[in-house]
């Protein structure tokens, strides 16, 4: 049986890839709609994606922000919380989508 060493380790976590939807939509697996990135670069295109943000009830205030990350930076949130208003579409007095 073989030892499992650090370097088996290293090379087996360093270079894994996730599968990315190139429109954000879930739900498409076709081939033309699927690129492999790594964590750091899915992570990095999840928070460039433009989104609209808006008080529940004001639904003519929509506001634009070209990033998930400028939104955050904007309404003083961090990151996660804005992350929560998108995906669950309601957080607290807010509401969200992608564009």
């Amino acid at each position: 049986m073989r030892k499992i060493t650090h370097a088996d380790n290293f090379f087996r976590y360093r270079y894994q890839l996730e599968v990315d939807h190139i429109d954000f939509k879930s739900t498409n697996h076709r081939a033309n709609n699927l690129q492999f990135l790594t964590p750091q670069e899915n992570s990095a295109r999840s928070n460039s994606r433009p989104c609209r943000i808006w008080e529940k009830g004001k639904d003519d205030a929509k506001i634009k922000y070209r990033s998930v990350t400028a939104a955050a930076n904007a309404m003083g949130y961090s990151y996660m919380t804005v992350h929560r208003i998108l995906t669950n579409n309601t957080y607290k007095n807010w509401c969200g989508e992608y564009i």
